[in-house]
């Protein structure tokens, strides 16, 4: 069975500042954090929300991959890592936001 929003182990993660913070970890709670913190200063300023919920939207797939770790995915970036060959000239396929995506 394919691991979904349906999986009784499926973790949801809602599009939200805390719970996209609680669900990443490391680096990247600690880059989310920063750019968070940044939208959230421009909005004492100008009080446009805005930007920092453009930053929970960025980040929410992030967060719902980190809580919903895919063994399957797990084993080919290993495999890749193993490889020996060079990926670092790949770039990473663009994130649209699905409300953005519907316009």
């Amino acid at each position: 069975m394919e691991q979904g929003a349906g999986d009784p182990d499926w973790v949801h993660v809602a599009k939200t500042g805390p719970a996209v913070w609680a669900a990443l970890d490391g680096e990247t709670r600690a880059m989310f954090e920063t750019e968070f913190r940044a939208a959230l200063a421009g909005a004492a300023e100008d009080f446009d929300l805005a930007p920092a919920e453009a930053v929970v939207h960025r980040w929410w797939p992030v967060a719902a991959v980190t809580a919903n770790p895919d063994p399957r995915v797990d084993e080919e970036f290993r495999r890749f890592q193993e490889s020996g060959e060079d990926f670092s000239t790949l770039r990473a396929a663009p994130v649209l936001d699905e409300d953005e995506a519907r316009r």
